[in-house]
């Protein structure tokens, strides 16, 4: 009777193993060799760190772990361990970059970003001290999480804990997103560019560029730099193909027109508004006390002094109806800033080196903002202040500005 019994059971046994195997149904798919349902529970994975994972004697090639250093499943390839996932955890910049750093994106907006310029302030003094990173950054790279290549364009601080640079990512929906830095390549070639991550983008190399003059301005052109010295203004050739009150399509979305600009000394020679940084409605808007009742707005130096001035008008009335400051904040002397306008649908704020110091209240726009002008304001002018332009650029802007949240640096071989 027990033999009879030991036989029966391992009869039940073989033929299990021959067929599928259900837990929690009783009726396996008969494609899958074991068939698990739960409602409360789930499968869990053996757990390891990388140091346990690399110490498995000849794994099995689709051997399945969930690596605890990583966060991430993994398989091994016979030649390689492989992390599960979309392709956003997969090794975009190839073999040949040996490290990269996830980078959280946050839009804290109701609505995506479309090809949207975000701003990181990302520490490359580590990495370069290190000799992990290319001392010139040529190495730096972006990737989305479908290893889509994303333009970059390193704006400032190389080899400090704040470089600042700019990453063009094609979608950003409300809540996070991630984004990829790689770099550890020594022999890559530098591909960072401007043109590819800014809607617009001037720097003066040789020549006014995509600018024209507007009366008879005196100014020269040395090192990429515009050297304004008195005279007319300079306008765009060719209106903006977008307007820079509603540059994304909706009603929710503007621009940021920046320019990096130096200011010469104010004198009694050179005493009228100047340096000016003006979004306008027309190519040739400027006009005193708008009395041409363009959409417009003023960024620029006061008469005979270093304060920063802000008129603005929404095309509306033939006056600067919407806001005046005589001044916004006061400027110094041979000192290069960074001057930002944020203009939105309803509402425009003035900004240096990255720092809102004045703004508009809530208002609407009559028409759009198509063009930029430099110089003085109405292209007449005779004795304005000296002024330097480096670069002018438009790039997208929202009512609330993405954050960028850096993780720890990763290694391929501890998560590819």
């Amino acid at each position: 009777m027990v033999l009879r019994v030991i036989i029966g059971s391992l009869h039940l046994v073989l033929f299990g193993w021959a067929q599928s195997i259900g837990i929690g149904t009783p009726t396996p798919d008969p494609s899958a060799r074991l068939h698990i349902e739960d409602t409360q529970r789930g499968l869990l994975i053996p757990r390891l760190t990388t140091t346990q994972r690399n110490a498995i004697p000849n794994p099995a090639t689709g051997l399945l772990i969930y690596n605890t250093d990583c966060n991430r499943f993994q398989y091994w390839t016979g030649s390689t361990w492989v992390s599960l996932a979309l392709q956003a955890s997969s090794w975009c910049a190839g073999s040949s970059w040996g490290y990269r750093v996830p980078i959280t994106l946050n839009n804290p907006n109701s609505f995506p970003l479309q090809n949207f310029q975000v701003m990181l302030l990302l520490d490359t003094q580590t990495p370069i001290a290190a000799g992990k990173m290319q001392s010139s950054g040529a190495d730096i790279r972006f990737y989305d999480a479908n290893c889509t290549p994303l333009p970059h364009w390193i704006e400032s601080g190389l080899n400090t804990p704040t470089t600042r640079l700019f990453v063009k990512v094609p979608l950003l929906n409300p809540g996070s997103t991630t984004i990829y830095l790689f770099y550890g390549n020594p022999a890559a070639a530098n591909t960072a560019s401007p043109t590819l991550v800014f809607d617009f983008w001037e720097d003066f190399n040789g020549s006014l560029g995509q600018f024209q003059t507007w009366g008879a301005p005196a100014y020269t052109i040395t090192g990429g730099v515009l050297s304004y010295t008195g005279g007319g203004s300079f306008t765009l050739t060719t209106a903006l193909p977008y307007a820079l009150n509603n540059s994304l399509g909706t009603n929710t979305a503007g621009a940021f027109l920046e320019a990096r600009v130096r200011y010469g000394p104010p004198s009694s020679g050179a005493n009228t508004y100047s340096g000016v940084l003006e979004a306008n409605s027309a190519q040739t808007g400027g006009c005193s006390n708008n009395a041409c009742g363009q959409a417009v707005i003023h960024y620029m130096r006061e008469v005979n002094s270093q304060n920063i001035g802000v008129w603005v008008g929404n095309g509306a009335a033939a006056s600067y109806n919407i806001y005046y400051n005589s001044n916004c904040w006061t400027s110094a002397d041979n000192t290069w800033y960074i001057l930002g306008q944020k203009v939105l649908p309803a509402q425009a704020f003035f900004l240096r080196d990255y720092t809102s110091m004045c703004n508009t209240a809530t208002f609407g726009w009559a028409r759009d903002l198509r063009w930029i002008i430099l110089g003085h304001f109405d292209g007449f002018n005779t004795n304005s202040q000296d002024t330097e332009y480096d670069w002018v650029r438009v790039r997208k802007a929202a009512p609330a500005d993405p954050t960028a949240t850096p993780l720890p640096e990763e290694t391929p071989s501890a998560c590819n």
